[in-house]
């Protein structure tokens, strides 16, 4: 089969559409179907980069790179007309997230001409993504994307509360998770440390690996670690992510300033790769104090190389809570107290370190996934 995936923004700081248009595309091509994308770009010729964020050089995906006016819309004539030109090429076109020009034009374009396409939600119908910008999501809707759902051939949806949404809409809705290569999930596993010598060494060695997003909790945790140091003066927090938010950054640092926190806190950037491997192994516990998620993707990586997981209900992977960490509300207090539990109870860490690593081959495996994804595809296809 051969599919074009349609993302409208290009680079790992804009979360998961960005993610899962590329896990999608080096999966399925990996199963022998040919999977490209398209996309815009504030800066050209950024295929390198492209080929460091995939990993797999054997199944990169062919990127055709389109620059855009403006950011918020992502308006891009280069787009509208490149679409035109490569769309019979495919079979599929996979459609990632809303309210942007270029999945209005992609879904637009397809129906005018019957081609099959998919929509992927990735959250981003989920309560509190509606609630942000809701006015001018509502009108875009009823100007734009109400045929945009209504007639696609499918919608993969993320999160249960976008239901709610979807049961107005007349294309079949079908749930879709996240996954990660089992290649990576062994990897992460051959490079953790599982002993109990080790895993008591790195009892005090937190990691946040996301996007540094108001959304996401950073600052939560950076005021729960200035609480814990008081009882574990060896704490060290790692936080590996880009900064989307800088006025949220500067909060951050302004707080680490006051506090004196700088020697507990190292801030690694955005990783991939080695050094994606490297934070996932130097780390025992890993917390997101996410406001809104899909089950994400930072957390399976975590669980798949060992690392007991502090999160929230929000991030919607309740399965964790007790077994594998712990499911905690959203706040300093809260975050603290689940933290200090699993520093003073070593044996209590390892058990649920190493209860991870097995739930996400069997749950969240792309050499299932792919083929469940092929599988609905077809079935959708009119």
């Amino acid at each position: 089969m051969k599919i074009l995936n349609i993302i409208p923004y290009f680079g790992s700081e804009y979360g998961g559409p960005f993610i899962n248009a590329i896990n999608i595309s080096r999966h399925l091509r990996r199963d022998g179907h040919l999977v490209d994308i398209a996309s815009t770009f504030k800066k050209p010729a950024l295929h390198k980069r492209a080929e460091e964020i995939i990993g797999y050089k054997n199944y990169n995906p062919y990127i055709y790179n389109y620059a855009r006016m403006e950011n918020f819309l992502c308006f891009s004539p280069g787009f509208a007309k490149g679409f035109k030109n490569i769309v019979k090429n495919y079979d599929v076109i996979f459609i990632h997230g809303f309210w942007r020009f270029p999945t209005s034009f992609a879904a637009h374009y397809c129906r005018k001409h019957k081609i099959p396409y998919f929509l992927f939600t990735h959250g981003q119908l989920s309560k509190w993504s509606l609630s942000q910008r809701r006015i001018m999501k509502l009108i875009y809707f009823h100007l734009f994307s109400n045929k945009d759902f209504n007639l696609a051939n499918a919608i993969f949806f993320m999160r249960q509360d976008e239901k709610a949404f979807l049961e107005k809409i007349k294309a079949n809705v079908v749930i879709f998770k996240n996954a990660i290569d089992s290649r990576d999930i062994l990897s992460f596993q051959d490079i953790n440390y599982r002993d109990t010598k080790d895993a008591l060494q790195k009892t005090g060695k937190l990691l946040y690996l996301a996007r540094i997003h108001p959304k996401k909790g950073l600052l939560l945790l950076v005021q729960a670690l200035n609480e814990v140091i008081k009882c574990f003066p060896d704490i060290i927090l790692t936080v590996a992510g880009p900064i989307e938010d800088k006025s949220y950054f500067k909060k951050i640092n302004e707080f680490i300033k006051n506090n004196k926190l700088e020697k507990y806190i190292v801030f690694k950037g955005i990783v991939f790769g080695e050094e994606k491997k490297d934070v996932l192994s130097n780390n025992n516990i890993m917390i997101l104090p996410t406001l809104d998620d899909c089950a994400p993707l930072s957390i399976i990586e975590g669980l798949a190389a060992g690392l007991a997981v502090i999160t929230t209900k929000e991030a919607d992977i309740s399965e964790i809570d007790n077994v594998m960490g712990f499911v905690v509300e959203r706040n300093v207090t809260a975050i603290k107290e689940a933290i200090v539990k699993l520093i003073n109870n070593p044996a209590l860490l390892i058990k649920m370190k190493n209860a991870g690593k097995d739930y996400i081959l069997r749950n969240f495996n792309w050499d299932i996934r792919s083929k469940e994804l092929i599988a609905t595809i077809q079935a959708n296809i009119k």
